[in-house]
């Protein structure tokens, strides 16, 4: 089975969840440059495992770091701030709500805050790390 089948399924998923206004993409590909885009979440494979527990089926687990990027002009640092904490608040919905498909998405370990700066700019960036297994 092939990874992308399954950030794809991240993104659409994510995507649906957000209200239109609150992010301008969602997307499964880096950027080139934020280019003043914000916010922004960006689903990145993160690596595999894969598993073959008899010559017909192929398990897998895959790794995706979940990125979220607001960035901080034109907006006061609390309200920069809030939509990072919405933003990761309706991915953390996403994943309770997606819980009894027919693969799980689980937590790997606790998400990270950043400051980094995109062509001058000043950006937030929590990186969210997350695992799908399929069932």
């Amino acid at each position: 089975m092939n990874r992308q089948i399954y950030r794809d399924l991240l993104v659409a998923q994510f995507a649906a969840l957000i209200a239109p206004g609150q992010v301008q993409t969602v997307t499964g590909h880096k950027l080139a440059t934020m280019d003043g885009l914000a916010p922004v979440i960006h689903i990145k494979s993160a690596g595999s495992g894969r598993v073959r527990e008899n010559f017909e089926d192929n398990t897998g687990t895959f790794y995706f770091d979940v990125l979220i990027y607001v960035q901080r002009n034109g907006w006061t640092d609390a309200e920069a701030c809030n939509m990072v904490d919405l933003l990761e608040w309706l991915v953390a919905e996403n994943i309770d709500a997606n819980r009894d498909s027919y693969y799980v998405i689980d937590y790997i370990d606790r998400s990270k805050v950043e400051e980094i700066e995109d062509s001058g700019a000043p950006y937030y960036k929590e990186t969210i790390p997350l695992r799908v297994t399929t069932t």
